[in-house]
Protein backbone atom coordinates (compact mmCIF):
# COMPACT_ATOMS: atom_id res chain seq x y z
CA UNK A 1 0.00 0.00 0.00
CA UNK A 2 1.34 3.43 -0.97
CA UNK A 3 2.01 5.93 1.83
CA UNK A 4 0.55 9.42 1.70
CA UNK A 5 2.57 12.62 2.19
CA UNK A 6 1.73 12.87 5.92
CA UNK A 7 2.91 9.30 6.57
CA UNK A 8 6.14 9.92 4.69
CA UNK A 9 6.83 13.07 6.73
CA UNK A 10 6.14 11.17 9.97
CA UNK A 11 8.61 8.43 8.99
CA UNK A 12 11.29 11.00 8.11
CA UNK A 13 10.77 12.87 11.39
CA UNK A 14 11.04 9.64 13.35
CA UNK A 15 14.30 8.76 11.57
CA UNK A 16 15.69 12.24 12.32
CA UNK A 17 14.73 11.90 15.99
CA UNK A 18 16.49 8.52 16.25
CA UNK A 19 19.59 9.93 14.58
CA UNK A 20 19.58 12.91 16.98
CA UNK A 21 19.25 10.59 20.00
CA UNK A 22 22.11 8.46 18.74
CA UNK A 23 24.33 11.53 18.26
CA UNK A 24 23.48 12.78 21.76
CA UNK A 25 24.37 9.41 23.31
CA UNK A 26 27.64 9.35 21.41
CA UNK A 27 28.42 12.94 22.45
CA UNK A 28 27.62 12.19 26.10
CA UNK A 29 29.76 9.04 26.04
CA UNK A 30 32.68 10.98 24.59
CA UNK A 31 32.45 13.45 27.47
CA UNK A 32 32.46 10.82 30.21
CA UNK A 33 35.82 10.50 31.93
CA UNK A 34 37.80 7.40 31.05
CA UNK A 35 40.94 5.89 32.52
CA UNK A 36 44.15 5.23 30.60
CA UNK A 37 42.69 2.00 29.19
CA UNK A 38 39.62 3.79 27.80
CA UNK A 39 37.20 2.37 30.38
CA UNK A 40 34.37 4.46 31.81
CA UNK A 41 35.56 5.57 35.25
CA UNK A 42 32.17 6.15 36.87
CA UNK A 43 30.79 2.77 35.79
CA UNK A 44 33.78 1.01 37.32
CA UNK A 45 33.57 3.08 40.51
CA UNK A 46 29.86 2.33 40.84
CA UNK A 47 30.53 -1.38 40.39
CA UNK A 48 33.43 -1.41 42.85
CA UNK A 49 31.20 0.14 45.51
CA UNK A 50 28.87 -2.85 45.16
CA UNK A 51 31.62 -5.39 45.75
CA UNK A 52 31.90 -4.58 49.46
CA UNK A 53 33.80 -6.98 51.70
CA UNK A 54 36.31 -9.52 50.47
CA UNK A 55 35.03 -12.99 49.59
CA UNK A 56 37.84 -15.56 49.86
CA UNK A 57 37.91 -18.39 47.38
CA UNK A 58 35.66 -21.26 48.44
CA UNK A 59 33.70 -19.08 50.88
CA UNK A 60 30.63 -19.01 48.63
CA UNK A 61 29.44 -22.13 46.81
CA UNK A 62 26.59 -21.55 44.38
CA UNK A 63 24.73 -24.65 43.23
CA UNK A 64 23.25 -24.41 39.75
CA UNK A 65 19.80 -25.76 38.95
CA UNK A 66 20.19 -29.26 37.53
CA UNK A 67 18.13 -31.90 35.80
CA UNK A 68 18.80 -35.63 35.89
CA UNK A 69 19.00 -37.64 32.69
CA UNK A 70 19.94 -41.25 32.08
CA UNK A 71 22.00 -42.63 29.20
CA UNK A 72 22.56 -46.38 28.87
CA UNK A 73 21.88 -46.87 32.57
CA UNK A 74 24.17 -44.08 33.79
CA UNK A 75 22.79 -40.95 35.47
CA UNK A 76 24.00 -37.43 34.66
CA UNK A 77 23.08 -34.15 36.32
CA UNK A 78 23.06 -31.32 33.78
CA UNK A 79 22.80 -27.62 34.73
CA UNK A 80 19.87 -25.61 33.36
CA UNK A 81 18.98 -21.92 33.25
CA UNK A 82 15.64 -20.41 34.27
CA UNK A 83 14.15 -21.45 30.94
CA UNK A 84 15.19 -25.07 31.30
CA UNK A 85 17.95 -24.82 28.68
CA UNK A 86 21.57 -25.89 29.19
CA UNK A 87 23.81 -22.77 29.51
CA UNK A 88 26.68 -22.34 27.08
CA UNK A 89 29.28 -22.35 29.86
CA UNK A 90 28.02 -25.78 30.96
CA UNK A 91 28.31 -27.22 27.45
CA UNK A 92 31.84 -25.83 27.08
CA UNK A 93 32.89 -27.03 30.54
CA UNK A 94 31.55 -30.52 29.78
CA UNK A 95 33.36 -30.62 26.44
CA UNK A 96 36.67 -29.51 28.01
CA UNK A 97 36.39 -32.08 30.81
CA UNK A 98 38.77 -34.44 29.03
CA UNK A 99 38.64 -37.10 31.74
CA UNK A 100 34.96 -37.91 31.19
CA UNK A 101 32.97 -39.01 28.17
CA UNK A 102 35.85 -41.11 26.90
CA UNK A 103 35.76 -44.42 25.09
CA UNK A 104 36.91 -47.74 26.59
CA UNK A 105 40.52 -47.77 27.86
CA UNK A 106 40.96 -44.07 27.07
CA UNK A 107 42.14 -41.83 29.92
CA UNK A 108 41.53 -38.46 28.23
CA UNK A 109 39.61 -37.23 25.21
CA UNK A 110 41.55 -35.21 22.66
CA UNK A 111 39.68 -31.90 22.62
CA UNK A 112 41.82 -30.40 19.85
CA UNK A 113 41.17 -33.26 17.41
CA UNK A 114 37.48 -33.46 18.34
CA UNK A 115 36.87 -29.72 17.91
CA UNK A 116 38.64 -29.61 14.54
CA UNK A 117 36.70 -32.60 13.15
CA UNK A 118 33.22 -32.56 11.62
CA UNK A 119 30.59 -34.86 13.11
CA UNK A 120 27.66 -36.34 11.21
CA UNK A 121 25.24 -35.23 13.92
CA UNK A 122 25.18 -31.52 14.86
CA UNK A 123 22.77 -30.20 17.50
CA UNK A 124 21.58 -26.62 17.06
CA UNK A 125 19.72 -23.90 18.91
CA UNK A 126 18.66 -23.75 22.54
CA UNK A 127 18.95 -27.21 24.01
CA UNK A 128 17.47 -28.96 27.01
CA UNK A 129 19.17 -31.73 29.02
CA UNK A 130 17.05 -34.26 27.16
CA UNK A 131 18.31 -32.83 23.84
CA UNK A 132 21.98 -33.05 24.80
CA UNK A 133 22.09 -36.18 26.95
CA UNK A 134 23.69 -38.42 24.31
CA UNK A 135 26.28 -35.74 23.52
CA UNK A 136 26.89 -35.19 27.26
CA UNK A 137 27.65 -38.88 27.69
CA UNK A 138 30.01 -39.01 24.68
CA UNK A 139 30.91 -35.52 23.36
CA UNK A 140 33.21 -36.88 20.65
CA UNK A 141 30.39 -38.74 18.85
CA UNK A 142 28.41 -35.62 17.83
CA UNK A 143 28.75 -31.83 17.83
CA UNK A 144 26.85 -28.85 19.21
CA UNK A 145 26.90 -25.89 16.87
CA UNK A 146 28.92 -23.05 18.34
CA UNK A 147 30.40 -25.21 21.11
CA UNK A 148 32.57 -28.01 19.71
CA UNK A 149 32.03 -27.77 15.95
CA UNK A 150 34.72 -26.48 13.60
CA UNK A 151 33.17 -22.97 13.56
CA UNK A 152 33.16 -22.55 17.35
CA UNK A 153 34.68 -19.28 18.56
CA UNK A 154 35.30 -20.77 22.00
CA UNK A 155 38.55 -22.26 20.71
CA UNK A 156 39.72 -19.40 18.48
CA UNK A 157 43.51 -19.47 18.86
CA UNK A 158 44.30 -17.06 16.02
CA UNK A 159 45.79 -14.51 18.47
CA UNK A 160 48.50 -17.02 19.38
CA UNK A 161 51.47 -17.13 17.03
CA UNK A 162 53.25 -20.39 17.89
CA UNK A 163 52.16 -24.03 17.58
CA UNK A 164 53.21 -24.67 21.18
CA UNK A 165 50.96 -21.96 22.57
CA UNK A 166 48.03 -23.11 20.45
CA UNK A 167 48.48 -26.70 21.62
CA UNK A 168 48.75 -25.59 25.25
CA UNK A 169 45.56 -23.52 25.10
CA UNK A 170 43.61 -25.84 22.82
CA UNK A 171 41.84 -27.39 25.81
CA UNK A 172 40.77 -24.01 27.20
CA UNK A 173 37.37 -22.71 26.10
CA UNK A 174 36.67 -18.97 26.29
CA UNK A 175 32.91 -18.40 26.36
CA UNK A 176 31.13 -15.09 25.82
CA UNK A 177 32.54 -11.63 25.29
CA UNK A 178 33.80 -10.04 22.11
CA UNK A 179 36.58 -11.35 19.90
CA UNK A 180 38.90 -8.71 21.36
CA UNK A 181 38.04 -9.76 24.93
CA UNK A 182 38.62 -13.41 24.10
CA UNK A 183 41.98 -12.54 22.55
CA UNK A 184 42.91 -10.57 25.67
CA UNK A 185 42.42 -13.70 27.77
CA UNK A 186 44.55 -15.80 25.41
CA UNK A 187 47.32 -13.21 25.46
CA UNK A 188 47.21 -12.84 29.24
CA UNK A 189 47.83 -16.57 29.58
CA UNK A 190 50.77 -16.38 27.17
CA UNK A 191 52.24 -13.28 28.80
CA UNK A 192 51.90 -14.43 32.42
CA UNK A 193 52.66 -18.17 32.24
CA UNK A 194 55.38 -20.20 30.56
CA UNK A 195 54.47 -22.81 27.97
CA UNK A 196 55.04 -25.55 30.54
CA UNK A 197 52.75 -23.77 33.00
CA UNK A 198 50.06 -23.29 30.36
CA UNK A 199 50.11 -27.03 29.65
CA UNK A 200 49.64 -27.69 33.36
CA UNK A 201 46.74 -25.20 33.53
CA UNK A 202 44.90 -26.92 30.69
CA UNK A 203 45.83 -30.55 31.31
CA UNK A 204 42.38 -31.49 32.60
CA UNK A 205 40.56 -28.79 30.65
CA UNK A 206 39.42 -25.30 31.64
CA UNK A 207 36.57 -22.97 30.71
CA UNK A 208 36.75 -19.18 31.08
CA UNK A 209 33.41 -17.38 30.92
CA UNK A 210 33.21 -13.65 30.22
CA UNK A 211 30.01 -12.41 31.83
CA UNK A 212 28.66 -9.53 33.89
CA UNK A 213 28.89 -10.36 37.60
CA UNK A 214 27.16 -8.93 40.64
CA UNK A 215 29.33 -8.39 43.70
CA UNK A 216 32.54 -9.88 42.28
CA UNK A 217 34.96 -8.94 39.51
CA UNK A 218 35.96 -12.60 39.08
CA UNK A 219 35.12 -16.05 40.44
CA UNK A 220 36.85 -19.44 40.48
CA UNK A 221 34.64 -22.52 40.31
CA UNK A 222 35.87 -26.07 40.67
CA UNK A 223 34.85 -29.23 38.87
CA UNK A 224 31.27 -30.45 39.35
CA UNK A 225 28.45 -32.27 37.58
CA UNK A 226 30.80 -33.74 34.99
CA UNK A 227 32.19 -30.31 34.07
CA UNK A 228 35.77 -29.18 34.39
CA UNK A 229 37.21 -26.13 36.16
CA UNK A 230 35.59 -22.78 35.34
CA UNK A 231 36.67 -19.17 35.83
CA UNK A 232 34.15 -16.35 35.49
CA UNK A 233 35.36 -12.80 34.88
CA UNK A 234 33.50 -9.53 34.40
CA UNK A 235 34.45 -7.91 31.06
CA UNK A 236 34.99 -4.57 32.82
CA UNK A 237 38.00 -6.05 34.60
CA UNK A 238 39.85 -7.96 31.91
CA UNK A 239 42.71 -5.43 31.92
CA UNK A 240 43.21 -5.60 35.66
CA UNK A 241 44.67 -8.43 37.72
CA UNK A 242 41.24 -10.06 38.28
CA UNK A 243 41.54 -12.82 35.69
CA UNK A 244 45.18 -13.44 36.56
CA UNK A 245 44.31 -13.74 40.27
CA UNK A 246 41.74 -16.45 39.51
CA UNK A 247 44.15 -18.16 37.11
CA UNK A 248 46.82 -18.26 39.84
CA UNK A 249 44.30 -19.95 42.15
CA UNK A 250 43.82 -22.53 39.39
CA UNK A 251 47.55 -22.99 38.86
CA UNK A 252 48.08 -23.49 42.59
CA UNK A 253 45.40 -26.18 42.39
CA UNK A 254 46.48 -28.20 39.36
CA UNK A 255 50.21 -27.64 38.71
CA UNK A 256 51.95 -30.67 40.25
CA UNK A 257 55.38 -29.04 39.96
CA UNK A 258 54.49 -26.72 42.82
CA UNK A 259 55.72 -28.18 46.09
CA UNK A 260 55.90 -25.75 49.02
CA UNK A 261 52.81 -24.73 51.05
CA UNK A 262 53.37 -21.15 49.95
CA UNK A 263 52.95 -21.71 46.21
CA UNK A 264 50.64 -24.76 46.22
CA UNK A 265 47.10 -24.77 47.57
CA UNK A 266 46.33 -26.75 50.73
CA UNK A 267 42.90 -27.64 49.39
CA UNK A 268 41.30 -30.74 50.85
CA UNK A 269 39.54 -31.36 47.54
CA UNK A 270 40.86 -32.13 44.07
CA UNK A 271 37.74 -30.57 42.55
CA UNK A 272 37.80 -27.03 43.97
CA UNK A 273 39.80 -24.83 46.34
CA UNK A 274 38.52 -26.02 49.71
CA UNK A 275 41.02 -25.10 52.42
CA UNK A 276 40.66 -25.17 56.17
CA UNK A 277 39.66 -21.88 57.76
CA UNK A 278 43.11 -21.37 59.27
CA UNK A 279 44.65 -21.65 55.78
CA UNK A 280 42.41 -19.16 53.96
CA UNK A 281 44.49 -16.05 54.73
CA UNK A 282 47.58 -17.82 53.43
CA UNK A 283 45.79 -19.06 50.30
CA UNK A 284 44.64 -15.57 49.37
CA UNK A 285 47.81 -13.74 50.39
CA UNK A 286 50.03 -16.11 48.41
CA UNK A 287 47.73 -15.78 45.40
CA UNK A 288 47.86 -11.97 45.60
CA UNK A 289 51.66 -12.06 45.88
CA UNK A 290 52.07 -14.28 42.83
CA UNK A 291 49.58 -12.23 40.84
CA UNK A 292 51.65 -9.13 41.60
CA UNK A 293 54.78 -10.93 40.42
CA UNK A 294 53.26 -12.11 37.13
CA UNK A 295 51.07 -9.22 35.96
CA UNK A 296 52.33 -7.69 32.73
CA UNK A 297 51.33 -4.28 31.34
CA UNK A 298 50.67 -3.37 34.96
CA UNK A 299 47.58 -1.40 35.97
CA UNK A 300 47.11 -0.37 39.62
CA UNK A 301 43.83 -1.80 40.96
CA UNK A 302 40.73 0.29 41.66
CA UNK A 303 39.94 -1.63 44.83
CA UNK A 304 42.30 -2.29 47.78
CA UNK A 305 40.62 -5.67 48.21
CA UNK A 306 42.75 -7.83 50.55
CA UNK A 307 44.88 -4.84 51.50
CA UNK A 308 41.74 -3.38 53.10
CA UNK A 309 41.75 -5.80 56.08
CA UNK A 310 45.52 -5.28 56.44
CA UNK A 311 45.09 -1.49 56.50
CA UNK A 312 42.45 -1.73 59.20
CA UNK A 313 44.92 -3.63 61.37
CA UNK A 314 48.20 -1.77 60.76
CA UNK A 315 46.87 1.66 59.78
CA UNK A 316 48.96 1.87 56.60
CA UNK A 317 47.57 3.21 53.31
CA UNK A 318 46.37 0.26 51.22
CA UNK A 319 47.32 1.61 47.78
CA UNK A 320 50.80 2.46 49.01
CA UNK A 321 51.19 -1.11 50.27
CA UNK A 322 49.97 -2.44 46.91
CA UNK A 323 52.57 -0.41 45.02
CA UNK A 324 55.36 -1.46 47.36
CA UNK A 325 54.46 -5.14 47.07
CA UNK A 326 54.27 -4.91 43.28
CA UNK A 327 57.77 -3.41 43.22
CA UNK A 328 58.97 -6.06 45.67
CA UNK A 329 57.75 -9.03 43.63
CA UNK A 330 58.03 -7.71 40.06
CA UNK A 331 60.70 -5.02 40.30
CA UNK A 332 58.50 -2.11 39.25
CA UNK A 333 55.10 -0.62 40.07
CA UNK A 334 55.09 1.72 37.09
CA UNK A 335 52.04 1.70 34.82
CA UNK A 336 52.62 -0.68 31.92
CA UNK A 337 55.61 -2.39 33.56
CA UNK A 338 56.27 -6.07 32.89
CA UNK A 339 55.95 -8.93 35.32
CA UNK A 340 57.70 -12.28 35.39
CA UNK A 341 56.65 -15.92 35.05
CA UNK A 342 57.71 -19.51 35.53
CA UNK A 343 60.37 -20.33 38.10
CA UNK A 344 61.27 -16.65 38.43
CA UNK A 345 57.75 -15.75 39.56
CA UNK A 346 57.65 -18.67 42.00
CA UNK A 347 61.09 -17.79 43.39
CA UNK A 348 60.13 -14.13 43.82
CA UNK A 349 57.18 -15.17 45.98
CA UNK A 350 59.12 -17.74 47.99
CA UNK A 351 62.08 -15.42 48.62
CA UNK A 352 60.20 -12.18 49.39
CA UNK A 353 56.83 -13.16 50.81
CA UNK A 354 57.82 -12.65 54.45
CA UNK A 355 58.98 -9.10 53.63
CA UNK A 356 55.71 -8.15 51.93
CA UNK A 357 52.68 -6.33 53.25
CA UNK A 358 50.33 -8.98 51.91
CA UNK A 359 51.94 -11.60 54.18
CA UNK A 360 50.28 -9.74 57.07
CA UNK A 361 46.81 -10.60 55.77
CA UNK A 362 44.58 -11.70 58.64
CA UNK A 363 40.90 -12.32 57.89
CA UNK A 364 39.88 -12.40 61.56
CA UNK A 365 37.21 -9.72 60.99
CA UNK A 366 35.72 -11.35 57.88
CA UNK A 367 32.51 -13.29 58.41
CA UNK A 368 32.30 -16.89 57.20
CA UNK A 369 28.63 -17.43 58.07
CA UNK A 370 26.13 -16.95 60.89
CA UNK A 371 28.44 -14.93 63.16
CA UNK A 372 31.45 -17.20 62.62
CA UNK A 373 34.66 -15.44 61.56
CA UNK A 374 37.97 -16.70 60.22
CA UNK A 375 40.67 -17.61 62.80
CA UNK A 376 42.90 -14.84 64.14
CA UNK A 377 46.10 -15.82 62.33
CA UNK A 378 48.05 -13.99 59.65
CA UNK A 379 49.28 -15.58 56.44
CA UNK A 380 52.89 -15.15 57.56
CA UNK A 381 52.30 -16.83 60.93
CA UNK A 382 50.37 -19.71 59.36
CA UNK A 383 53.20 -20.30 56.88
CA UNK A 384 55.73 -20.31 59.72
CA UNK A 385 53.68 -22.93 61.58
CA UNK A 386 53.49 -25.14 58.51
CA UNK A 387 57.23 -24.91 57.92
CA UNK A 388 57.99 -25.73 61.55
CA UNK A 389 55.74 -28.77 61.29
CA UNK A 390 57.33 -29.60 57.92
CA UNK A 391 53.98 -29.01 56.19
Amino acid sequence: MRKNAAQIRAIKNEAKAKARTSRDKSRNASRQPRDKRGRFVEERKSFMKKIGEVKPVGSVVVEAKREKVKVRGKEYYIPVDDNGNVPQYALAARFTNVREGTGPNVERRNVIIDQSSEAKTVLKGKLTPEDVKEWWARPNESDIKGVDDIESTYFDLSALKTRGRKDAQGKIAVVGGTKKEQERIRMMLSESFTLKEQNALSKDGLTVEITRLTGNAGEYHGRSDGMTYRIMVDPRFLDDDTLLHEMVHHSRMVDKDRKSPLVRTRSESNFRVLVKHQDVSLEEAATVAETAARQGNYVPPDNPHYYGPISRINGKKPYKMIAEDRALFAGSAENGSNGTKGKRAIKAVEDRFDSSHISELNLRDVMIRDGIKYPDISAKDRLKTLKNNKY
